[in-house]
């Protein structure tokens, strides 16, 4: 008998068992069922994509290592917009306390910074080349004051006078921001940045952490009317991904 006979006939004598004994056909089923329920409750989805490779294989190591040590593999941003900027700003200091309560999630969360701290150590950041034409200015300026400051001195030169230490301060702080805040150019956005504790790679996670931000932001946003939120980075774009993709799939 070929295998669409044997189906055939197997559905027929399942047909006619049900109709003879339907009770004990139901209690089967509720039986398999009940246990498939177990089975299935016990499954778990684990959205991490690092799980997929070797886990004892040293880059994997390594990256489970500063994983550990820094938190996850990137930032996410937080956009702050409308009403004036001393409200955005308290707004921020409030949506800084509560998200940075939730430590499971959250590594830590930024929305100002020590610009004081910078101030004083701008020369640090400045490449060779521009210190080098700094210390030319300095000195051309210092050769230009004690020749001023000389009874005697008559300046006999066409040339313009080199700039003076304010305007040298000027030209080379000037990429320094003159805000603690982490705000636009023009003033308007206000940004918070935030360091959760896992990878943009575990879709699990991501899920977890944009759901706590927006709804910690709804929350602090209740008290603030007027002002907005939107939420951009990794975390967001992984689930944005994977949700087009499973739609794409439907």
């Amino acid at each position: 008998m070929n295998p669409q006979g044997l189906i055939s006939q197997s559905l027929t004598r399942f047909v006619a068992a049900s109709y003879r004994r339907p009770w004990a056909i139901i209690a089967v089923l509720v039986v398999v069922g009940t246990a498939a329920a177990l089975m299935s409750s016990r499954l778990e989805f684990r959205g991490d994509f690092i799980e997929l490779l070797p886990q004892d294989t040293p880059e994997v190591r390594d990256l489970r290592y500063v994983e550990a040590r820094a938190g996850g593999g990137g930032f996410g941003t937080i956009q702050v917009l409308g009403k004036t900027q001393d409200e955005r700003r308290a707004f921020a200091k409030e949506l800084h306390d509560a998200l940075e309560q939730n430590k499971e999630l959250m590594r830590y969360v930024d929305y100002r910074y020590d610009a004081n701290f910078f101030k004083k150590r701008a020369l640090w950041l400045l490449p060779t080349d521009q210190l080098k034409s700094l210390v030319t200015d300095v000195e051309t300026r210092i050769t230009y004051e004690k020749a001023i400051a000389n009874p005697l001195y008559v300046d006999v030169s066409d040339e313009p006078p080199p700039p003076d230490f304010a305007a040298i301060e000027k030209k080379f702080a000037g990429d320094i921001p003159k805000s603690e805040f982490f705000e636009s150019k023009s003033g308007d956005e206000l940004y918070l940045y935030f360091k959760p504790n896992g990878l943009p790679s575990d879709l699990g996670f991501d899920r977890r952490v944009n759901a706590f931000i927006d709804e910690t932001g709804k929350t602090v946003v209740a008290s603030h009317p007027g002002i907005t939120i939107a939420q951009t980075g990794p975390y967001v774009i992984r689930v944005e991904e994977d949700d087009v993709d499973l739609w794409d799939k439907q």
